[in-house]
């Protein structure tokens, strides 16, 4: 089955060709971050993983708008990879 990284990289970067570099970057480093912290997650893995995924960024010390930044960015990843896929990740509220 496709992981996360897969379809990231041959499906979901040819929809940011228009998109400023540092859009790009913000994708990429959240691709990079799902990666590490639930070890490249297959579509039917990664909606059971938002809270350890949140966890992790919080321990890393990553404010709410960053941490609801990378969520806000799986999702566009998850709605690209279609039908199956678990339902999107909800933000975390501001402390």
């Amino acid at each position: 089955m496709q992981t996360l990284r897969d379809f990231f990289e041959r499906d979901f970067l040819r929809s940011l060709a228009d998109r400023d570099r540092r859009t790009i970057a913000g994708y990429q480093q959240t691709v990079k971050l799902v990666v590490d912290v639930l070890d490249d997650p297959t579509p039917g893995t990664l909606g059971f993983s938002r809270d350890a995924f949140i966890r992790e960024l919080r321990k890393r010390q990553l404010a709410t708008a960053t941490i609801n930044k990378h969520i806000r960015h799986v999702n566009a990843v998850l709605k690209q990879m279609g039908p199956g896929v678990p339902a999107k990740y909800t933000g975390v509220p501001a402390k």
